[in-house]
């Protein structure tokens, strides 16, 4: 590999760090390292795989161990899997191929996500350090776990599922995840899934909108808690009128 270095992967932490005692502190002799495996000659041929936005981050790692997985390369972004010792014969090839997979990494991410990467104080001189470091980017309680849990819940639709019942469980369990980091209006949210079944089952709706509106003089009133009743309510109801429709079906094979 030889590898075209952005210029901002200098601003990354620890990369004017001393490497000397790069390896892990123990190292079972035999056992598989992150060199093991990696061809003599490694090439520049990896497919280009841009992450350009925070929430498509588990996709882009899938592709990207996939990609580098079918060129033996995949254990380098392994942190689990443990660097060779410094007294391996591979060490110095180890660290140089880690070094050029981090480089193409970098090289695939976006400007403004390494911007982030790059101002917390996480250690990124090799391929793992670096897929470590995004992940505890992406993945830490803060702004960008709520942003990317946020883009979830309001790009979930009905006609991604194939039962009503699976949205609104699809829709309630990401809410439930979300609450723990933002407050968003429950009344707001119940009005999305409604809004969201209504040409699949109006007199549902219909129904409910009435309860709440007998019910409820503010939307402000309308609390989480009536939210997840509210969730549970409709999950019921709409499994309740999909086993009908299947039992049905199986009665009536040729039925329409």
């Amino acid at each position: 590999m030889s590898p075209r270095y952005h210029p901002l992967s200098a601003k990354l932490p620890a990369t004017s760090e001393d490497n000397s005692s790069f390896v892990a502190d123990t190292f079972a002799s035999g056992t598989i390292t992150q060199i093991t495996g990696v061809p003599k000659r490694c090439t520049r041929n990896l497919m280009n795989i841009g992450l350009v936005d925070f929430n498509g981050f588990d996709t882009w790692l899938d592709d990207v161990t996939r990609v580098l997985r079918q060129k033996n390369l995949h254990r380098l972004i392994d942190a689990d899997i443990e660097h060779p010792p410094a007294t391996s014969p591979h060490a110095a090839r180890w660290e140089k191929v880690s070094k050029d997979v981090r480089a193409w990494l970098f090289q695939a991410v976006s400007e403004d996500i390494n911007g982030f990467v790059c101002c917390r104080p996480y250690r990124c001189d090799f391929a793992d350090e670096y897929i470590e470091a995004l992940k505890k980017t992406f993945k830490k309680t803060g702004y960008l776990a709520a942003s990317a849990d946020c883009v979830t819940l309001w790009t979930i639709r009905r006609n991604q599922y194939s039962t009503n019942s699976e949205f609104e469980e699809a829709f309630r369990d990401q809410y439930a995840k979300l609450g723990q980091r933002v407050t968003i209006s429950p009344f707001f949210l119940s009005q999305v899934v409604l809004h969201e079944i209504r040409y699949d089952n109006p007199t549902l709706v219909t129904v409910e909108h009435a309860i709440y509106d007998r019910t409820y003089t503010n939307a402000e009133d309308f609390s989480a808690k009536d939210l997840l009743r509210l969730f549970n309510n409709l999950i019921r109801e709409l499994q309740n009128v999909e086993n009908s429709h299947a039992a049905a079906s199986i009665k009536n094979p040729n039925s329409s």
